[in-house]
């Protein structure tokens, strides 16, 4: 929750006709008792927020004993995977990304925590050669 709990990044390399988003925003809360986190993904454009892109759910799971990320995507895909920590400091999540048509693809969120607070967040899709970068972000904590 450091840095108020919110981040925004930049988007400016990846608009396009069908993307026009200016930026990400990233939003987190506590849950229950303080025992989950809520995020809230949106985009904003135009200097203004558009909406939420996808609703967010981080819990412990006691029997497993592993950190669980549920995602809910305005667009109907479900997400779900494991989080963990990395070597470095920072935290992997390995998902598995269900649409609505029923055609699933894995995904893997790698994750750096800076000094500043800036989180820097790559993106990577599983294709049948490996996993493969599709976009990184440096995320910014945001003034409340």
């Amino acid at each position: 929750m450091q840095g108020g709990g919110s981040w925004l990044a930049d988007n400016q390399a990846y608009i396009s006709d069908s993307e026009p988003i200016d930026a990400y925003g990233l939003e987190w809360r506590w849950g229950a008792g303080r025992k989950s986190l809520q995020g809230r993904l949106f985009a904003v454009a135009a200097g203004r927020e558009t909406g939420t892109v996808a609703e967010l759910r981080i819990l412990w799971h006691p029997g497993d004993q592993q950190a669980q990320v549920f995602k809910y995507g305005s667009d109907g895909t479900l997400g779900i995977g494991l989080l963990s920590p990395t070597s470095e400091g920072g935290m992997r999540l390995e998902q598995v990304s269900h649409a609505p048509d029923g055609s699933a693809h894995s995904v893997r969120y790698e994750e750096t925590l800076e000094a500043d607070g800036a989180r820097i967040s790559t993106a990577f899709l599983e294709t049948p050669s490996g996993w493969t970068a599709e976009r990184t972000y440096v995320w910014l904590p945001r003034a409340e």
